[in-house]
């Protein structure tokens, strides 16, 4: 699994940040500031043990292999990695929305109005 984040809006808060989905699929997760410098890590390039490395190497931190899988359920969990879980969602809802606009275009045709509402 080398997981990539997607591209969030990063919104400063006190004590942390939160990410939030620009897309609205997600409502988005607060997250401390070494969370996000984490986060920044996760471009789909490095696997676990890349990322829990990388961030040992920048930090001097290394963090507990359940602590980093949490983490990362968290994220996913949140719709906010670029991942399966997320096209998957993603899909359903432009189904949803496919599925709304053809009943809106029964209804009005079906009331032969010729607006669009």
């Amino acid at each position: 699994m080398k997981p990539k984040l997607r591209r969030l809006e990063v919104i400063p808060l006190k004590g942390g940040f939160f990410l939030k989905d620009p897309l609205g699929i997600s409502e988005g997760v607060f997250v401390s500031p070494p969370a996000l410098s984490l986060c920044l890590l996760m471009d789909g390039t490095k696997d676990l043990s890349d990322l829990k490395a990388e961030y040992f190497r920048l930090t001097g931190y290394l963090f507990k292999d359940e602590v980093l899988e949490q983490f990362l359920d968290t994220l996913d969990g949140a719709l906010l990695l670029e991942n399966e879980n997320f096209l998957s969602a993603l899909r359903d809802l432009k189904n949803l929305l496919l599925l709304k606009g053809v009943k809106e275009i029964r209804r009005v045709k079906n009331s032969e109005k010729l607006e669009i509402s």
